[in-house]
Order: structure tokens, then sequence, then C-alpha cells
């Protein structure tokens, strides 16, 4: 009878079968009858409450290639259209961008340039018309991404890249800047 008192007991909490392999009681305590099963629950009670799933973050977001297409000159700034976005004086171009989430991104750049005076091309990167982060100055004249951190707003910003070191002399020598790709990569 302790036995059978036990076992009832064991499926009665769900502990049967689920790695409990206590099925004898101490001969020495008490006989209890099998408890019973908890009562249901009145049907006004409100179900529990699911919280929001969080915001979104940077984190999460995926990379945003950013069309070369979309970028226009702003002012005299000399472009030549292509597969590049060519840059041949001085000036921004800029393209609006959508975020899709607030936070912290790399705006990488790969760039590639021809070098003049011993000098190859410098850049600098704005968001809404203001500088972020440092100018870039190309180490090869060969494509190479080149990063600038900068925390972004969702929705549209207004993404420029500035050419700051132009030179030209004809027939010598001619200093241009070549953007090959941009993409906005979230901060993990």
């Amino acid at each position: 009878m302790l036995r059978i008192a036990v076992s009832a007991a064991l499926v009665a909490c769900g502990l049967a079968g689920a790695g409990c392999s206590q099925t004898e009681a101490r001969k020495d305590a008490p006989e209890k009858a099998p408890a019973a099963a908890p009562a249901a629950a009145p049907a006004s009670v409100p179900a529990p409450k699911v919280p929001a799933p969080a915001p979104a973050s940077a984190a999460a977001a995926k990379p945003v290639a950013v069309s070369l297409e979309g970028f226009e000159a702003v002012g005299d700034v000399y472009t030549v259209p292509g597969d590049t976005l060519f840059v041949c004086s001085n000036g921004v171009v800029q393209a609006k961008v959508k975020v899709p989430v607030a936070g912290e991104y790399d705006i990488v750049l790969t760039l590639s340039g021809d070098e003049a005076k011993n000098e190859l091309p410098k850049c600098k990167v704005h968001v809404d018309g203001k500088v972020v982060g440092k100018e870039i100055a190309l180490a090869s004249a060969d494509p190479k991404p080149y990063a600038v951190r900068a925390t972004l707003p969702a929705g549209t910003v207004l993404l420029g890249i500035e050419f700051t070191n132009d030179f030209y002399v004809e027939n010598e020598s001619d200093r241009n800047l070549r953007v090959e790709e941009v993409v906005l990569k979230p901060v993990r």
C-alpha cells in the first residue's frame, strides 16, 4: 500500500518518468494520501502579460549597401559616371541613405585613386552636413576599404564624401578619387 501511495504521489506531481527514481518511501514515514490535483483557475483570470519586444538595435541590423548611382555632386564638383564614383575636383558628393535602425555604424568606403606630386587622394565623410571621424588618407592607389564610425539616427540621412586634396597640372599630373563601394555596417 505504501508503494502505491508514493507512486501515485509521483504521478500527481509530475515526477514519474522524469528522472525521479525514488519509488520507495522510508518505511518509518507515515502513509500519506495522494495529493489532489490543483483546482482549475476560474475563466475570468486574465492571461499573463507577454512583455513587448525590445527595440531593435543597430547591432541586430544588416549592413546597408549604398548605391553609387544615388550620389550627386554639390556645387562645382566634377564627377565622371560609371561603375565607380569618379571625383575629379575638390568638393562633396552626397546621397540620401535609409538607416534601418538608430545606432553606431562603421561607414566603410572602398576607395582608390590617382597619385600626384607623391600624394594620394584624401577625403572626409559627412552625415547630414557634419564631418564624422578623421580625414581619410589613402594608403594605396588600389581599391582598399576605409572605415569611419558614426552614430546614425533611424530614417533617411544625407551621406557625403568630400574630396579634399585635388591636384592638377595639365599633361603632368592629376590626383583623383574613386569611390568603389559604400556600406553601412552596424557595430556589433
